[in-house]
């Protein structure tokens, strides 16, 4: 695994198409140049990978004909369960969403463990792709906030932006914010 900021990210792509792959990685070079990758397209191939190396994360596309994205987290609790897993798909602009949510437990010591900032980098990354927000949970230190924020993420929610309210609260906090909208701001 991945110490230091220079050191690279090895990323496991499930993916049966060369060129999505390919535009795949592009994207995510965008981000941070340290990503080293290796497509596998079936079972057999993704249990030699994973034997091979320590990967730092796996991408699977959602819907493969012969070897989709629910056999390939099989394959993957069952030999590197530790290995962050993310299903990428084609089919996600279909659905009415226009945020993906960056999980608290990533966040934790994002500013000192490389693996996390490659994860962190990889979801706004997607969200970018995709014209979607990313939204990071969980934000609770200052460095946290840097960290987001030198990465272009544009909303968080934690103990650093405020404590949890009643929805009474909230809703007149929201309605103060109409009326004094240059002292409030609730995003970053």
């Amino acid at each position: 695994m991945p110490t230091a900021l220079s050191d690279v990210h090895h990323i496991l792509q499930v993916e049966d198409s060369e060129d999505d792959a390919l535009l795949v990685q592009a994207q995510l070079r965008t981000i941070d140049r340290r990503l080293e990758f290796r497509r596998v397209e079936t079972a057999e191939e993704m249990r030699a990978a994973l034997a091979e190396r320590d990967w730092d994360l796996v991408i699977s596309d959602h819907r493969l004909p012969r070897f989709d994205a629910m056999r390939a987290s099989d394959v993957l609790r069952r030999h590197r369960p530790e290995v962050p897993f993310i299903i990428m798909s084609g089919y996600l602009k279909r659905f009415p969403i226009d945020v993906l949510k960056i999980d608290r437990s990533f966040l934790e010591r994002v500013t000192e463990d490389s693996d996390n900032q490659a994860i962190v980098r990889t979801i706004i990354a997607l969200a970018r792709s995709l014209k979607l927000e990313a939204v990071a949970e969980g934000v609770e230190t200052n460095e946290q906030f840097k960290f987001l924020r030198g990465l272009g993420c544009e909303r968080a929610q934690g103990f650093l932006l405020g404590r949890p309210v009643a929805a009474d609260d909230a809703a007149r906090c929201c309605e103060r914010s109409r009326v004094k909208k240059s002292r409030v701001r609730l995003d970053f």
